[in-house]
Order: C-alpha cells, then sequence, then structure tokens
C-alpha cells in the first residue's frame, strides 16, 4: 500500500490506486496498532490517511466507512475538503454513494443508539429502519459491495 502512495497522483493508473493506497495504509495500521506513519517525510494518522483516500477519490464507499469507523463518538468531527464530518455523517456518506453496501449498514447501526436518526439520500432512518437495510443488503450484495 505504501508503494502506491509514495507516487505522485499522475504517475499512478489512477485516483483510485492512490485513493486504495491510502485505505489500506490506514487499515493496515488499525491491524497492527500503530499510531502514525511516515510518508513521503509526513506523519500520518490512521484517520488522516482515510481522509487523504476520500479527498483524491470522494466516492471511494469503502474510505468512507473505514473513516467512519476511525472516529470516535458523533461528537468528534473531522474536517474534508473543507466541510465538517462526524462518524455519522462518514457513515451516511458511504451510504448515498453505495446504498447496498452491507458493511456500510452494519457500521452505521454499530454506532447508532436506540433513538438516534439520520439522513441518507435525503431519507430519514431510524436504527431499525438501518438494521433492516443492512439486513436486506447482506442478501443481495456480494462482501466487497461491488455488485
Amino acid at each position: 500500500y505504501i508503494n502506491s502512495i509514495r507516487f505522485d497522483a499522475d504517475e499512478l493508473s489512477g485516483q483510485s490506486t492512490l485513493s486504495y493506497g491510502w485505505n489500506g495504509v490506514a487499515w493496515q495500521m488499525g491491524n497492527e496498532g500503530i499510531e502514525e506513519i511516515v510518508i513521503k517525510g509526513q506523519k500520518y494518522t490512521k484517520v488522516q490517511c482515510y481522509i487523504m483516500s476520500v479527498q483524491v477519490m470522494p466516492d471511494n464507499f469503502h474510505a468512507w466507512t473505514n473513516l467512519g469507523n476511525s472516529i470516535p463518538g458523533g461528537q468528534t468531527i473531522v474536517m474534508v475538503d473543507g466541510v465538517r464530518y462526524n462518524n455519522f455523517q462518514c457513515h451516511a456518506r458511504c451510504l448515498e454513494i453505495n446504498s447496498k453496501y452491507d458493511y456500510g449498514w452494519s457500521s452505521l447501526v454499530a454506532h447508532m443508539q436506540q433513538n438516534d436518526r439520520i439522513e441518507i439520500s435525503r431519507k430519514m432512518y431510524t436504527r431499525q429502519q438501518a438494521v433492516a437495510m443492512q439486513q436486506q443488503a447482506t442478501k443481495t450484495v456480494d462482501p466487497y459491495g461491488t455488485k
């Protein structure tokens, strides 16, 4: 993953390579308990790597859910291209891109309290409705959310 980041975006086969590189580095950091990593002389945390991933490719729904899972609580805010997001909003952004991504729904549900509501693509969802959407997505989508 790091090798895909070491090059400039113009040298890569496309934005998706760079975006998935950042996403992969962040994921690996989480698996190995690494607090920060240095790439091209710059220090990055796992959250910063996910932010880089969605900045490079804003429709990378995997990275949006991973970012949402990486920031604690509904009150913690991250900035992505000048827009403020909390963990719920990151999950909502993922599901706006791919409403059939089961891991996106299950991640959102894991962060919701019983009385929480969230707007996704101009529709409000309760936790119970989000659970139903996750169950429906699980039946119809491959594990990578590509169908």
